[in-house]
């Protein structure tokens, strides 16, 4: 006697409908890691990323979700150095800046503006690279 197909095609049947669902959430964020390039370090994780600029520093506070395409738009925080000393009264807060960029592959390119106007980027950075950065303090 030869086994129904009905229990297989049943299977198949329920599967491949998946296969066609988004993916999850985390999936579509930026991949967390080291991302390097000249003059900018960008370390994401799954709570939010650090990020290293030549004399200045920044950090988001939260994930990077990226959208179909693989663009991502979130709020975080600039801050300017300088050299030498840093004051008592020296606001380590900074100001709101809005990251943003996209992904493709190994490969970031982020741009960042500041509330004051001030335009950084674009930066290609590449996932797994140590950034080269210029440090004023």
């Amino acid at each position: 006697m030869r086994p129904s197909a009905a229990p297989a095609l049943t299977l198949l049947l329920c599967v491949v409908p998946l296969l066609a669902l988004p993916a999850s959430a985390a999936s579509r964020r930026v991949r967390p890691g080291e991302w390097g390039a000249e003059h900018v370090a960008f370390s994401v994780s799954e709570e939010g990323a650090a990020v290293e600029f030549d004399c200045a520093h920044g950090r988001v506070d939260g994930p990077l979700p990226l959208d179909r395409r693989g663009r991502f738009e979130v709020e975080g925080r600039y801050v300017p150095e300088r050299p030498g000393p840093v004051r008592r009264d020296a606001s380590t807060e900074g100001r709101p800046a809005r990251y943003r960029g996209a992904v493709r592959g190994r490969v970031l390119t982020l741009r960042v503006a500041v509330d004051d106007g001030t335009e950084l980027g674009p930066y290609r950075l590449v996932l797994g690279q140590r950034g080269h950065v210029f440090k004023c303090r």
